[in-house]
C-alpha cells in the first residue's frame, strides 16, 4: 500500500505535520469569508488541504525552517537562502514552547518520497474540488 512514510520509516512525527498544516491554514485564513464557511464547508476544507499540498510540494517546499512565536499561533516559514543539493530537503520545526527542533535529519530518497506521495494527493484534492464544484452547478 502506498503512503506518506511514517516517523519510524524515516519521516516526521505526526506533531510536526500538524505545524506545518497549522502555519498554511494560518497564510489561507484570510482568504475565507464566514459566508463561504458557512455556505460551502467541505469547499472551504478542500481549498486548505489542496493549499497544504502546493506549499509543501516542491521541491523546496521542505527546506526551510518553520518557527511560531512564543504563546501564540503566529507563525513564518523561511526557506534556506543557500543553494542546496538536488532532492535534500534541511527542515527545521521548532517547537513553539521549547524552541527543540521536532524534524528529524531526512534522507534524500525519503524526501523524494515525501515529496511525490504529496502530489499524489494532491492531485486527488484537486480531482475533488472540481467535482464539487461540477456538482453544486
Amino acid at each position: 500500500m502506498r503512503r506518506i512514510p511514517r516517523m519510524k520509516d524515516g519521516a516526521l512525527p505526526t506533531v510536526a505535520w500538524m505545524l506545518l498544516a497549522m502555519h498554511s491554514c494560518a497564510e489561507q485564513s484570510c482568504s475565507f469569508s464566514p459566508e463561504l464557511l458557512a455556505e460551502n464547508p467541505l469547499s472551504a476544507v478542500l481549498s486548505l488541504m489542496s493549499a497544504f499540498f502546493q506549499r509543501y510540494t516542491t521541491v523546496s517546499g521542505l527546506d526551510g525552517k518553520l518557527k511560531f512565536a512564543k504563546g501564540t499561533a503566529v507563525s513564518e516559514f523561511h526557506q534556506h537562502p543557500r543553494p542546496k543539493r538536488p532532492c535534500h530537503a534541511d527542515l527545521i520545526i521548532l517547537d513553539p514552547e521549547s524552541g527543540v527542533n521536532l524534524a528529524p535529519p531526512m534522507s534524500p530518497a525519503t524526501h523524494i518520497l515525501l515529496v511525490h506521495e504529496m502530489l499524489r494527493a494532491r492531485r486527488g484534492t484537486e480531482w475533488q474540488m472540481i467535482i464539487n464544484r461540477v456538482c453544486r452547478t
